[in-house]
């Protein structure tokens, strides 16, 4: 079954990686500030699909990205402006 979760950021800022125990053809869908200002990520995922780690990563922007990275997503945190990606290893 297809839902949409939220996953908290537990590592923000330039070099910290999220790492998602999740199904890995997950569609993020959106990066932002929840209403209690924690940064995360909104996903739609299978229930049913078998689970895989995926990592996510925060970089500011001007900073260098990772070879092989997809971007979901831009949001702003004070004055701060954050890019979310999926890195692969």
């Amino acid at each position: 079954m297809k839902t949409v979760h939220k996953f908290p950021l537990n590592e923000f800022g330039d070099g910290g990686v999220t790492e998602l125990v999740i199904d890995p053809n997950a569609e993020f869908i959106r990066g932002a500030l929840d209403p209690n200002g924690v940064p995360c990520v909104w996903a739609i995922v299978d229930t049913e699909a078998p689970k895989k780690v995926v990592k996510l990563r925060v970089f500011g922007t001007g900073h260098k990205l990772p070879e092989d990275c997809f971007y979901y997503g831009t949001f702003q945190a004070g004055m701060f402006v954050w890019h979310l990606f999926r890195i692969y290893d």
